[in-house]
């Protein structure tokens, strides 16, 4: 089944009389997020009460958050770019709750058509080139120096590649019908409008840059079938061509040596083709 066939699936109810509400069957990546994410908000808020100090969750946000100020060689800590994006602050569950809301509905949506192992590929690369368009608004003093943490931008990675996959379907916004691109383009449009207004030193407090890096890469990833691509199949088949080329080598070197020692006798073989033998007869065995 295509692209363009699961996503039929999706259009039935607007077909059978206009839109309706149907809460979608929770899929088994979304399920994965939305625990670590819940569990990780839960942890950042018990974080104070187990160590008896108030500036433990700060600490932990400082060193698993995105926060490039405090980055200088040799310390570049590179996991922030994922880390960043199963961080919510305590102080803010609305975040949380939207985040994981829009995750819900649009996350089992893209899941249906990609599965669960490629979902989750465009979801961690989502928060990776968020987090990398944010380093690089930092560098040119676009953005803030305060830690930037949450899965906006991988929500946004998700949502706008539902919208390339099916533009035209309705979803209710606060009980008002839109289609998914009239939403997405709201959405984009609202985080240029303050990236723009940022370069001239007016600061939301909202990482907008993170949002457009996630958004790009959903949109981009999309329409050039980049989504669709299983990474870790093809790296699977590589591995198996290449061990199937070795255990061919193998064969052709153990011939050979058998060959030899046919004419000549075992006498014949050196050291080092000895072990060669061995060696290939191990793996073989193996």
């Amino acid at each position: 089944m295509g692209v363009a066939d699961r996503w039929k699936d999706w259009e039935e109810p607007q077909q059978q009389g206009g839109v309706r509400f149907k809460a979608p069957r929770l899929t088994s990546a979304v399920r994965l997020l939305l625990i670590i994410n819940v569990a990780v908000f839960l942890l950042l808020w018990l974080v104070p009460l187990i160590l008896s100090s108030e500036t433990a969750t700060q600490s932990c946000i400082d060193v698993f958050g995105l926060y490039p100020v405090d980055w200088a060689a040799p310390y570049l800590p590179i996991w922030q770019f994922l880390t960043y994006g199963f961080l919510h602050d305590p102080g803010s569950p609305s975040h949380l709750f939207w985040n994981m809301l829009l995750l819900y509905f649009f996350g089992t949506m893209l899941e249906e058509v990609l599965g669960h192992r490629r979902f989750l590929t465009a979801y961690g690369i989502g928060l990776f080139v968020g987090a990398g368009l944010h380093c690089l608004g930092f560098m040119l003093s676009w953005v803030g120096h305060s830690a930037v943490v949450g899965a906006s931008g991988a929500i946004l990675c998700v949502t706008v590649a539902c919208a390339v996959f099916h533009p035209n379907r309705s979803v209710l916004v606060f009980f008002i019908p839109v289609t998914l691109k009239v939403l997405v383009g709201c959405l984009v449009f609202f985080d240029i409008f303050w990236v723009v207004k940022g370069m001239g030193g007016e600061q939301t407090g909202t990482a907008h840059l993170v949002h457009l890096g996630g958004a790009a890469f959903g949109f981009f990833g999309a329409r050039r079938g980049w989504l669709q691509k299983d990474l870790f199949a093809r790296f699977q088949a590589r591995r198996a061509i290449r061990v199937e080329e070795k255990r061919r080598d193998d064969e052709g070197v153990v011939d050979g040596l058998l060959q030899k020692i046919s004419e000549e006798g075992l006498g014949s073989l050196s050291e080092k083709e000895k072990t060669a033998l061995k060696r290939a007869s191990e793996r073989s065995k193996g």
